[in-house]
């Protein structure tokens, strides 16, 4: 199986052999860089698109009361609003 190329580009022959790549790369990279201090992978795999929006549900706050032996305990219903975190922009770098 042959394709037309452009110049500067090379003809594929079909013997595309695919390589797997260690993940343990990356894991160096982050280690020494700064990036794993200002940014995570959280939402890795969640956001396909730019537009997207990923809905984080978050920890609601509760009052830690003081029991005394027989009251009755008031009993809350911990509601907090998500967050959003809309993929509205796209930033890349590459390097050789």
């Amino acid at each position: 199986m042959a394709f037309a190329t452009s110049p500067g580009h090379p003809t594929y022959t079909g013997n595309f052999i695919p390589e797997i790549w260690s993940g343990k790369l990356i894991e160096n990279f982050y280690d020494a860089t700064v990036l794993s201090a200002i940014s995570n992978t959280d939402y890795e795999g969640e956001i396909r698109n730019m537009g997207d929006t990923v809905n984080i549900r978050t920890t609601p706050e509760i009052t830690i009361k003081t029991y005394v032996k027989g009251q009755t305990l008031a009993v809350e219903n911990p509601n907090k609003a998500k967050l959003q975190l809309l993929i509205d922009k796209g930033e890349y770098f590459a390097c050789v």
